[in-house]
């Protein structure tokens, strides 16, 4: 993954719009001991619609509201374009934001590729040290394995970054005490339980519901988290995982000659032929993608774990799941701990599409990755952005190596069946595309969180990084301290990046799609179904992308309906931003 695209470099200008000053903007407060909160700053004769409403109920309220807006295809349901959908939402009574809105709310749930990373970690709600029933089961399981009562055991506890450091103290220790209890009811000895805080170990780490929580340990066995506190972003490599890396860069090179030998044959192998012209079209240059191989092919030939950096688990770059990244504009490459917890085959994977950024001459940026749908439509919706696409390349050399079925290049198998084809294959671009947009975004709220992190420390604003956040802040009617940022700043972009989390992951999901009676909808959770009108495939590429993106939105916990074009309209600008298509 390219750092030019997961992190914009501070160094580089991007060129966003700025807040207009008729947005209307919606203060924050402290709320919760201590845990920043949003509330409407919008006032309706200087008293809060809200307290109205506690104060003399809704009907009162309700009849001292200006009258709705109309929809101008009727007051039924109807198949607005898109563009009209939001028109209508901009022209609606003014948004009353919940104390939810811009907080991480729940408890983590473990996906299935994290089974068994959470069996000893108790885990917390949102400014919470109550206990659920399954959380009570792993200490019970945990207590049950111990081989005496008298067995000591480590309690380490954990908050995540949003509250001050008054609150997360208080709240860790109470997290731990709630743990060490249920230890004991069950037979444990207090003597033997001893408690280490670390209520600022998750620093900088936008992943906020991972961090909530205790860690069970046995005698001296070592924490599975880090402390990002005072760890180095930085670290030497290990014997292994020197091995490692060049286990995986002989692979690499043996499988990209293979690919470019075989293209520069006239003609060319029918096999490796129909796989380049279906990865960057009927018509892609062979000779040129070939000549492109050997240039990846000299660019990693170069890659030592002497001129290679490997990232700490603290790495600001190496969260979401990131295995590598390179510098933008150097020949820079990292290496994060995920890339040592993949195979053979998916390290080999890593190291073509890093290098492929790296490689002089060949320019590539990331258009779609191997487990987008859209890496599957480039070369025939977008040809010359399958030729800078990195994972094009490296899709090619892993294909034509008979490497079929590699962990982060398996694509989404959706159920269309159900569509006519015209709708199939409009509805199969605008996911493809949607999928895109939400990946680009998340991307960029890391980048933006981390620089935030940078600029509390630093008690001023980068110009680049306070404009961003405006841009960020002007799609949801927030306000931002222009002299220096705030936690609350902080903790807004670490729930707006939790919505888009929750969203790609419904995206990773192959889709039932289906033909909707009435306005296009998306199974709440959001789940794996979707219904779509039979007008949205008689709409053009964006209007299509942006409907569907709506109906997601919309199935999302805690993105209430007023929220909903915001979600929409900043996936939209930042693709724009970083160039992305349609």
């Amino acid at each position: 993954m390219s750092k030019e695209q997961q992190a914009e470099s501070k160094q580089q200008k991007a060129q966003r719009p700025s807040p207009t000053s008729t947005t209307p903007v919606a203060e924050y407060t402290p709320a919760l001991s201590g845990l920043p909160d949003f509330v409407t700053a919008r006032p309706l004769r200087q008293t809060h619609i809200l307290q109205i409403q506690r104060l003399y109920g809704n009907k009162f309220t309700q009849r001292r509201l200006p009258p709705p807006s109309v929809q101008r295809c009727g007051d039924t349901p109807c198949h607005c374009a898109d563009e009209e959908a939001d028109q209508v939402s901009q022209t609606s009574q003014p948004l009353q934001r919940a104390p939810s809105d811009f907080q991480v709310r729940g408890r983590h749930q473990p996906r299935p590729e994290e089974a068994g990373k959470f069996d000893n970690f108790v885990l917390f709600d949102l400014a919470a040290a109550a206990l659920d029933a399954g959380e009570t089961k792993k200490i019970d399981d945990f207590a049950a394995a111990l081989d005496t009562p008298m067995q000591q055991v480590e309690l380490v506890g954990f908050a995540s970054e949003e509250g001050d450091a008054a609150f997360n103290t208080q709240l860790v220790n109470d997290r731990m005490t709630a743990v060490a209890a249920h230890l004991i009811a069950a037979g444990h000895n207090p003597a033997a339980i001893r408690r280490t805080p670390r209520s600022e170990a998750s620093k900088g780490r936008i992943d906020y519901r991972r961090w909530r929580g205790v860690e069970m340990l046995k005698d001296d066995a070592p924490s599975s988290r880090p402390d990002c506190s005072g760890m180095s972003q930085t670290t030497p490599f290990s014997f292994m995982q020197t091995i490692g890396f060049t286990l995986a860069k002989a692979l690499s090179l043996t499988m990209i000659k293979k690919t470019a030998d075989s293209l520069h044959q006239s003609p060319p192998p029918a096999g490796a032929l129909a796989l380049a012209q279906k990865i960057f079209g009927p018509t892609a240059p062979i000779n040129d993608i070939a000549d492109g191989l050997d240039l990846v092919h000299t660019a990693l030939s170069a890659k030592t774990t002497d001129n290679t950096t490997l990232g700490t688990p603290c790495h600001e770059s190496c969260q979401g799941g990131t295995l590598a990244f390179v510098s933008s504009g150097t020949d820079a490459m990292t290496l994060c701990p995920a890339f040592f917890e993949a195979d053979l085959f998916k390290r080999a994977h890593i190291l073509i599409h890093e290098s492929a950024h790296l490689t002089p001459g060949l320019g590539v940026t990331d258009r779609a990755y191997g487990w987008e749908r859209l890496v599957n439509l480039l070369g025939q919706v977008a040809p010359a952005h399958a030729l800078d696409n990195a994972d094009s390349f490296a899709l090619l050399v892993l294909l034509d190596n008979g490497l079929s079925g590699i962990s982060g290049t398996e694509t989404p198998a959706d159920d269309l069946s159900a569509l006519p084809a015209v709708g199939q294959e409009k509805i199969a671009e605008a996911l493809a595309f949607g999928q895109r947009w939400n990946t680009r975004s998340r991307q960029q709220l890391i980048w933006l969180y981390k620089n935030i992190n940078d600029d509390i420390a630093s008690s001023a604003w980068d110009p680049d990084v306070l404009k961003a956040m405006q841009f960020v802040a002007a799609q949801f009617g927030l306000s931002v301290n222009a002299t220096k940022p705030r936690d609350q700043d902080r903790a807004a972009v670490a729930a707006i990046y939790d919505r888009f989390v929750i969203m790609g992951r419904a995206l990773r999901e192959p889709l039932e799609v289906s033909k909707a009676s009435g306005n296009t909808t998306w199974e709440p959770g959001p789940g794996k179904k979707l219904a779509v009108a039979p007008s949205l495939w008689s709409k053009d590429v964006l209007a299509r992308i942006r409907m569907l993106l709506r109906g997601l939105a919309s199935a999302t916990p805690d993105v209430q309906p007023g929220l909903v074009s915001a979600y929409v309209q900043l996936s939209d600008k930042l693709r724009q931003d970083r160039g992305e298509g349609p």
